[in-house]
């Protein structure tokens, strides 16, 4: 028993609905080519991939290219249009872009024989980016490591000038208890 017209409509409104929110959230979206020349990858390898994404806030997806194609026009991800083709797997990042980024890379060098999913293109800040781009963002440490570098770069002044000026009155009470010791010992 197949779906009415109307129910067909419906799963395609929501899957439509779906990918828009997907772009409008994910801070990275990278298209990926999960088949290849050969067999494809594995439930298995889908199944890892999806789990070391998901410890990076982020996920991967199939969705039938024309849908993808009508959901991005009119977006700024509407430079992606041209990518959809070929079976296409979409590795959204919600989070931080570099660590997804080093997840689907990282998986990418433990795959020893099929190396899939293939990087076609990347989306970022309205922009396209490239397998290179991809793979030089991967290497980046993670958000918070950045941040706690900017962190101690912006107090290190700060601190050095605490540092100085809790520096006179520290030699000021070593002066004076030096000048308490000797005038003791002159009256012994």
């Amino acid at each position: 028993m197949g779906l009415t017209h109307k129910e067909a409509m419906k799963r395609k409104e929501a899957g439509l609905d779906e990918i828009k929110e997907k772009f409008s959230q994910a801070k990275i979206a990278i298209l990926t080519d999960y088949r290849g020349d050969k067999k494809g990858m594995t439930v298995k390898a889908i199944t890892d991939l999806r789990r070391k994404l998901r410890e990076a806030k982020s996920e991967c997806n199939i969705y039938k290219n024309t849908l993808s194609r009508i959901a991005v026009k009119g977006t700024d991800a509407e430079v992606l249009a041209d990518y959809f083709k070929q079976p296409t797997a979409i590795v959204f990042g919600f989070d931080d872009p570099a660590a997804t980024s080093k997840a689907l890379v990282n998986f990418l060098d433990d795959q020893k024989e099929n190396k899939l999913p293939a990087i076609r293109v990347g989306f970022m800040d309205g922009q396209l980016i490239n397998e290179g781009t991809i793979k030089t963002l991967s290497t980046l440490p993670p958000k918070n490591v950045i941040l706690g570098n900017l962190l101690r770069a912006m107090n290190g002044p700060t601190q050095g000038l605490v540092n100085v000026l809790n520096g006179v009155p520290r030699a000021l009470v070593t002066v004076l208890s030096e000048i308490k010791k000797q005038k003791e010992e002159s009256q012994a």
